[in-house]
């Protein structure tokens, strides 16, 4: 009897170990909203040398909050380089391998949002960034948005933080969705840390809860941005200023609900909301500018910036081929010697590494006018140009094109291993169970 209690017991231990390893890990679809940001180039690195990734909240279909993408030691590589969001994932692998067969989906960004006053050689006081994609994400049981809380009453409470991170310190390159506790700490400079900001920002210690999990301590690198939940509610977003060594600080999201306004109705440029947020698009739209309006004389004429005019010797095959803008100009020049003289300014069209100078009269729209480069440039010049820009636009898809397609025949592998795992782990526990029965029907 003495025995079978004995091994009972035994069975039982190792049972609950078996939990506790894995009570920490979040199955998924628990937070659907929770994200991260990394960039589609692989070169892209921080100042440590590992590669850029930023944990994220979704907060709308189209729209995540996470931490600054620029410090004092990394640059901002967007809109140069394609910004990628995933949401739905509850593991990452050194190439962060996207699993679409197991929900996760990812879309481009082509928006972030700071705030105006934001300094990099400062970013810790202005630690927050929304960021649009270009298409919304579906809402399934596995990705969701969430609503940021407005409490600022937390304090003394068990709260936790989302996080990436290895189980153990060098088990795997891979690393697993965990939750961690912390203690939040009373709001004040002698608590939190010379970094700390009165009403933007709060502070937490490590909590005993986390004494029996087993994950990796530098937990904090890559996280930035992740959310600190209270109570259920998304309350704050992580910031790791102090790395992984406590007082942990988080920015608190009641305190930014005038730069969140502003920046997902799309407000910045007007003028109450031009000091609070700035965005940085994607694609930059092309501008003609204008120089101003140049003086009349009374002698001569004004100088007028023009293509160069055929001489009298091109042949009539040469001029066939010329824009209709230099015919215009060939024939006037014909009727009269002397041009009347009139207003006029000039615009540069830039494309590509050519400029060339087009005349704009005073009867034309200086501010928005579209020169189209087919009728602006010689045919030669124009079609050589124009396999440049071919060349360049087609090099620019290729960057901006996401990795999801590559990615996809590992998804099928990587599924069967994790299918391997999962039954390999469910047969152990029922032979362990079935030695269990028989040993009692044993004794029995």
């Amino acid at each position: 009897m003495r025995l079978f209690l004995l091994i009972g017991l035994y069975f039982v231990l190792s049972l609950k170990g078996v939990l506790a390893d894995s009570e920490n890990e979040i199955r998924r679809g628990v937070y659907p909203y929770m994200a991260i940001i990394y960039y589609a180039d692989e070169s892209v690195v921080v100042s440590s040398g590992s590669r850029f990734v930023r944990s994220a909240v979704l907060i709308r279909p189209e729209w995540l909050i996470s931490s600054s993408l620029e410090t004092n030691d990394t640059q901002l590589a967007f809109p140069r380089k394609t910004l990628l969001a995933r949401v739905g994932a509850i593991s990452l692998d050194v190439n962060f391998t996207f699993n679409e067969d197991e929900d996760e989906q990812e879309r481009e960004i082509i928006q972030i949002v700071r705030p105006t006053n934001f300094s990099a050689s400062s970013w810790w006081y202005n630690d927050i960034t929304l960021l649009k994609t270009l298409l919304p994400f579906n809402m399934t049981t596995a990705v969701g948005s969430t609503a940021l809380s407005p409490k600022r009453d937390s304090v003394d409470k068990t709260c936790y933080i989302l996080v990436f991170a290895k189980k153990y310190a060098n088990s795997s390159d891979e690393k697993v969705l965990m939750q961690l506790a912390v203690e939040l700490l009373p709001p004040s400079s002698a608590n939190c840390g010379a970094y700390y900001r009165k009403d933007t920002t709060i502070c937490a210690s490590d909590s005993d809860e986390n004494k029996h999990v087993a994950y990796d301590t530098d937990f904090c690198y890559g996280n930035s941005g992740g959310p600190l939940i209270c109570e259920g509610d998304v309350i704050g977003l992580q910031t790791y200023v102090n790395t992984c060594k406590p007082p942990y600080l988080y920015q608190l999201m009641s305190a930014w609900d005038d730069f969140i306004s502003c920046g997902v109705d799309d407000k910045c440029l007007l003028s109450q909301c031009a000091n609070i947020c700035e965005d940085i698009d994607k694609d930059t739209v092309m501008t003609v500018e204008t120089n101003k309006v140049m003086p009349i004389s009374t002698t001569e004429a004004p100088k007028m910036l023009v293509m160069d005019m055929p001489s009298e010797d091109t042949s009539e095959e040469e001029r066939i081929s010329l824009p209709e803008t230099t015919k215009a100009k060939m024939t006037a020049g014909n009727e009269s010697e002397k041009p009347t003289p009139t207003a006029s300014s000039t615009a540069e069209v830039t494309t590509g590494t050519e400029t060339t100078p087009v005349a704009i009269t005073e009867n034309e729209d200086k501010s928005t006018r579209i020169i189209d480069s087919a009728t602006s440039w010689p045919k030669e010049k124009f079609e050589e140009h124009r396999k440049k820009l071919d060349e360049a636009d087609d090099s620019d898809k290729m960057e901006r094109k996401t990795n999801v397609e590559a990615q996809r025949h590992e998804v099928k592998k990587k599924a069967r291993n994790a299918a391997a795992s999962h039954v390999t782990g469910v047969a152990g526990l029922f032979r362990s169970l079935s030695f269990g029965v028989l040993f009692l029907t044993c004794i029995i």
